[in-house]
């Protein structure tokens, strides 16, 4: 019985989760929208062309964010959950931002991880996603 609770409760946040996030998908309309206002192309590294790349902390990571980010991301973008980190439009512009929603994904959905796999999964995110310049964080 304590199980089919625990599901229950799941299934009710991620329901939560979608609808709160819903809003920040948009599809274009056209190929006009699709266009950005410069003349170079925009450049998202894909996860096939940076996985190779990836540290042995960002290895871990990417264990950790399969197992318990990859479906409820799925879920918020039509089954393709990597693009949440590759719109044009992405809300984590900076390492504390990413940081901060790392975080808020884990209070919410309760993930039972130490601070060292948060950090793991951060570094995977940055790395293969986002590539934030660290050494300017510290100063």
């Amino acid at each position: 019985m304590n199980i089919i609770k625990k599901l229950f409760v799941t299934i009710i946040f991620l329901g939560i989760i979608s609808f709160v996030y819903a809003h920040e998908v948009e599809i274009p309309q056209s190929s006009n929208e699709m266009s950005t206002s410069s003349s170079e192309p925009t450049i998202i590294p894909t996860q096939k062309t940076m996985e190779p790349l990836l540290t042995e902390k960002a290895e871990k990571g990417q264990k950790l964010h399969n197992q318990h980010c990859q479906f409820c991301h799925a879920r918020l973008t039509d089954n393709q959950p990597n693009q949440l980190y590759t719109r044009l439009d992405r809300r984590i512009t900076n390492y504390m931002s990413l940081e901060n929603q790392v975080l808020t994904c884990v209070n919410r959905l309760g993930i039972p991880w130490f601070e060292e796999e948060m950090t793991e999964v951060i570094t995977y995110l940055n790395e293969l996603f986002y590539q934030f310049e660290l050494d300017k964080m510290a100063q």
